[in-house]
């Protein structure tokens, strides 16, 4: 059976790139090619917790257009103060007594005759900021609009820009809405600032009605004390065969960025290869440590294709620099909170990408294609057993151990029976000898990555 792959291309000056390719630069992810792959990465998205319901929203500035997505809602537990949201602990993970005296509570407000708008909680570091503020309805007609349409407020009245003749360039931001600290005539939202170039700490402007009423907005303080790591760089780096220069890095607890010249006109590149060595010497992949949902790859000056091209990544937890040794970009080691001079490394073969063969099955039309257990444990280092009589697969890799059998809706992690993303998408296929499992496995439950090279028909797994 031939698999059908259709590709879609987006034309821009004279070249032409292929859907997935523009996908994979917005979300530095490329996100399968099916339909219910599709649907289960976005379900992913929106319901990270089982007892949160999410919905989010993403104004990403690329070369191509500003990507809009859907509004993020933080179902929460706990109670908030009126005017105290503890945006620490509700949109960031890890020990956050490390970021705690940063955030700043200005409790600053402006209004018109239908909203106030009031800014409530800060926390800026020099690549990324959390803004949080609440908007009041002061009509029945604007507390109705409020209550049944949050979008309008960010499509065509509140909005965060730049200070006008300032240096700093934002290439989006996301929207958290605090569902269950909001009244009836009062909302809570919090920005999520990301992949901003800001190194003179300029503040931004957040506009109650930029279009109608240009005066009326608050000043957001951008200064900010984390500490923050900064190299300049001249790294030679390489993609599909062509070269490109990557000019920086910075890291902090929150977020790391690099910054690339010439990545972008590279038709399919892949973005640099990354490692963390930590302060016990273990060697990190970055699908271990980053939150690939918040992290993104983007211009910053809009429509410059010999831009700088940024790489912006939101680590999962708040990190601690003490316990990250170094951060190795491709084969080339930069340590950190020491002055030693950048040098080449060799990392485990094991913790490179690898191409692997796509398997076909009966379903690969409708649901996609499938990938070789044997050809994923070998790249990997990764260990399995099949049990022919009950046709189960254990897979173990990097402390977890996956149990599936053919034709099961559920499978057995570490002991514990969990329900499979689909019913009817079985978790393992025996053809013609050969094993496989759907990709998104190694996503869910490995903090590995994949991608499929339509030129070559090929998966690449990124550990």
């Amino acid at each position: 059976m031939k698999i059908k792959l259709n590709k879609f291309f987006v034309k821009t000056k004279s070249k032409s790139h292929s859907i997935d390719n523009f996908i994979y630069e917005e979300t530095l992810n490329i996100t399968g090619i099916t339909s219910k792959d599709i649907k289960r990465r976005v379900n992913k998205r929106l319901n990270a917790k089982p007892q949160e319901r999410r919905l989010y929203i993403k104004y990403r500035l690329t070369k191509f257009a500003i990507v809009t997505t859907a509004i993020l809602t933080l179902g929460v537990g706990s109670a908030f103060a009126t005017s105290n949201i503890d945006l620490l602990k509700e949109l960031l993970r890890g020990d956050t007594n490390i970021l705690q005296k940063e955030v700043r509570n200005p409790n600053t407000s402006i209004q018109n005759d239908e909203y106030k708008v009031t800014l409530e909680q800060v926390l800026a570091a020099p690549h990324d900021a959390i803004i949080v503020f609440s908007v009041e309805g002061l009509t029945k007609e604007a507390t109705n609009a409020l209550e049944t349409n949050s979008m309008f407020l960010f499509e065509s009245t509140i909005m965060l820009k730049t200070t006008p003749g300032s240096e700093t360039k934002n290439s989006g931001y996301g929207q958290a809405n605090f569902g269950e600290n909001n009244t009836f005539n009062k909302k809570y939202f919090a920005l999520e600032v990301d992949a901003i170039d800001n190194p003179k700490q300029e503040p931004l402007r957040l506009y109650l009605d930029m279009v109608n009423s240009p005066e009326l907005f608050i000043t957001v303080p951008m200064d900010s004390n984390i500490q923050t790591l900064d190299f300049q760089m001249n790294q030679e780096a390489e993609a599909n065969g062509k070269k490109y220069t990557i000019e920086h890095m910075g890291i902090n607890s929150i977020s790391m960025v690099i910054d690339s010249r010439g990545f972008n006109i590279i038709e399919d590149a892949l973005m640099p290869e990354i490692f963390f060595k930590m302060s016990d010497g273990t060697i990190k992949t970055k699908n271990q440590l980053v939150n690939k949902y918040k992290s993104s790859g983007s211009i910053l000056t809009a429509y410059d294709e010999d831009g700088i091209y940024r790489f912006y990544f939101r680590f999962k937890e708040i990190m601690n620099l003490n316990d990250i040794q170094s951060v190795i970009i491709d084969n080339m080691e930069y340590t950190l909170n020491k002055k030693v001079e950048p040098k080449p490394v060799v990392i485990d073969e094991k913790l490179h990408r690898f191409e692997s063969r796509i398997i076909e099955f009966e379903r690969t039309e409708k649901d996609g294609p499938l990938m070789s257990v044997d050809d994923i444990c070998k790249g990997l280092g990764a260990e399995y057993s099949w049990d022919s009589k009950n046709a189960t697969l254990v897979f173990t890799y990097r402390g977890t151990t996956l149990e599936l059998t053919a034709g099961s809706s559920t499978a057995i992690v570490n002991g514990q029976e969990i329900p499979l993303k689909e019913r009817d998408y079985e978790g393992v296929n025996m053809q013609n000898g050969e094993l496989s499992i759907p990709p998104y496995l190694l996503e869910d439950y490995f903090d590995v990555d994949y991608t499929l090279k339509y030129s070559t028909s090929m998966w690449i797994i990124t550990p």
